[in-house]
Formats: structure tokens, C-alpha cells, sequence
């Protein structure tokens, strides 16, 4: 007699089909090195983001400004960097709350390693932004005066190429809030129409948000 062990689903399952990839965890398989490193990633590729679009204030400063400069790039780019966590600490906490209504079972530290995973769409996200905002800083001039910097940030979002990063992020958050969908029906023991309360009512309405700022663009 032959006996065959679950096979443990792939990473990629997860953007497809979330219900079968949580389904197939055991109950007590779950940890956070891997949503941490998920995390991670979408932080470290937002603090490269961060640092490109800081370098253009550094040109714009004078010499004996340039320490100061500098310090302000690090402050971005680490802001870039933690935000990730920041969010999904908050996020993870705000679906426990709400997934209360419903009398949900799992725990917090179940519910915010589900929670993790989900940021591999904002990590896909994360990339493409990466993308865009490199090429669409090449050729751009900085202004002469840092005191212009926020005007020219402005006209800089105007410009299609980041209007249309700015619609993918929200693209790439829907994705992501389809797959905390399903993190929450198995890490709390919800129904689908629970769960998908409980994700998109904080979800939906910052889509909302974002979406009505490109407009005001």
C-alpha cells in the first residue's frame, strides 16, 4: 500500500485560486516567515520607488543642503519600506475586528499570517510601479528650486505613464482583496459573502478614495 502526502500548493496558486490554496493548508500549517518575506519584498520594492523620486529633490538642493538631502531620501525610502508592514499590522487587526460581527473563530495571529499572503498581488504591484516610475523619469528635469519641488510633483502625476501606474495600484489592491477574501474565510471560518464583507468594506471605500484623487488630478 502506497501512501501519498498532500501536496503543499504553489505560491502561484495563491493568485488564482486563493480557496483551493488556503484550503489546502492543515489547520496548524500556517507561520510568517514566508508572509513576512512577501512583505518584505513589496516594502523593499516601494523603498527603491521612494528613493527615485527623492534623488529628484536632491538635485534640486544646493550643495551645503545635500546632507540634509540625503537624510531625507533615507527617511522616504525607510517610510517606503515599513509601510508594508505598517498596513498589514493594521489591515490584519481591522479584518479580526469586523470578522468579529460575524463570529469569527481563528485567531489574530492566524488571521494577520493569511493576511500576509495576501500582499503577493502588492508585491506584483509593487514591480510594475517599479517599472513605470523608472521609465517615466527618464529625461526629466528637475527643477532649479527645491521651493518648486511640490509643483513639480504635481504636473509629474499628471503625466500618463504615472496616472496609469496610479490606476493599476488599485487594480492590483482589488487582486489583493480578492485573495484576503478567501484568507479570511479559512482563517476565521467564515462564509464567502462574510468574508468578503469584512475585506472589502475597508478595501472598497480606500479604492474609492484613491480612484476620486487620480480624478482630481
Amino acid at each position: 500500500m502506497r501512501y501519498y502526502m498532500p501536496s503543499t500548493p504553489s505560491v502561484l496558486t495563491l493568485l488564482t485560486d486563493p480557496d483551493g490554496f488556503f484550503a489546502a493548508k492543515e489547520p496548524d500549517d500556517w507561520g510568517y516567515l514566508r508572509p513576512v518575506l512577501v512583505v518584505a519584498g513589496t516594502g523593499l520594492l516601494g523603498a527603491v520607488s521612494a528613493y527615485l523620486m527623492t534623488s529628484l529633490v536632491l538635485a534640486a538642493l544646493p550643495e551645503d543642503a545635500q546632507s540634509v538631502g540625503a537624510f531625507i531620501g533615507l527617511i522616504g525610502a525607510a517610510g517606503g519600506f515599513l509601510g508594508p508592514f505598517l498596513i498589514w499590522g493594521v489591515l490584519a487587526v481591522v479584518f479580526f475586528l469586523i470578522s468579529a460581527l460575524f463570529d469569527g473563530e481563528g485567531s489574530l495571529k492566524k488571521t494577520a499570517a493569511y493576511v500576509g499572503w495576501g500582499f503577493l498581488p502588492q508585491l506584483l504591484g509593487s514591480v510594475v510601479s517599479l517599472a513605470l516610475t523608472y521609465v517615466g523619469l527618464q529625461g526629466i528635469t528637475p527643477p532649479s528650486d527645491a521651493a518648486q519641488y511640490q509643483a513639480f510633483v504635481q504636473q509629474l502625476q499628471s503625466r500618463p505613464i504615472f496616472l496609469l501606474s496610479s490606476v493599476l495600484g488599485v487594480v492590483f489592491l482589488l487582486w489583493a482583496g480578492f485573495v484576503w477574501t478567501f484568507a479570511l474565510k479559512h482563517a476565521r471560518d467564515l462564509d464567502l459573502r462574510q468574508a468578503a464583507i469584512t475585506v472589502f468594506v475597508p478595501v472598497g471605500l480606500y479604492a474609492l478614495y484613491q480612484l476620486s484623487t487620480y480624478v482630481q488630478i
